[in-house]
Formats: C-alpha cells, sequence, structure tokens
C-alpha cells in the first residue's frame, strides 16, 4: 500500500509541504493502527459466536438471486 500510494503521487505534479508530508505518514500510521485493532476484535468475536445465521441467510439470498435471474426479473 505505501508503494502504490508513493507511486501514485510521483506519477503527479503535485508538490507537497513538510505539513502535509508529516500529516500523510501520521494518517497513514493511525488508519494503519485501526485496522490492525479492528481485525483484531473482530477475530476475536468470530472465534466466540460463529456467522452460522449469516451464512443462511447468504445462501438464501443467493438461492433467490439465481430464481430472480432465471424468471429474467432481475
Amino acid at each position: 500500500m505505501i508503494a502504490a500510494s508513493g507511486y501514485s503521487l510521483m506519477k503527479t505534479d503535485i508538490s507537497m509541504t513538510r505539513i502535509e508530508v508529516i500529516s500523510l505518514c501520521i494518517g497513514f500510521i493511525m488508519s494503519f493502527i485501526t485496522a490492525a485493532l479492528v481485525v483484531d476484535k473482530f477475530i476475536g468475536y468470530l472465534k466466540r459466536k460463529p456467522l452460522k445465521i449469516f451464512a443462511i441467510y447468504r445462501v438464501a439470498a443467493g438461492i433467490l438471486l439465481l430464481i430472480l435471474i432465471k424468471m429474467k426479473i432481475f
């Protein structure tokens, strides 16, 4: 992600001040930490409570969608 962002910034002719670069770095670091914490909490939640009901809902929604496509309604 760092490489892709850096490449995108290099392709454009936008010059950034030192404050903007520092703000960009701080934003990237904070978003990385937040994402890591959220993923950790979500994995912990999944270990305690499986998503069986969600899986059943998704299968039912998929079957309904296939029926609607077959009937040319959707």
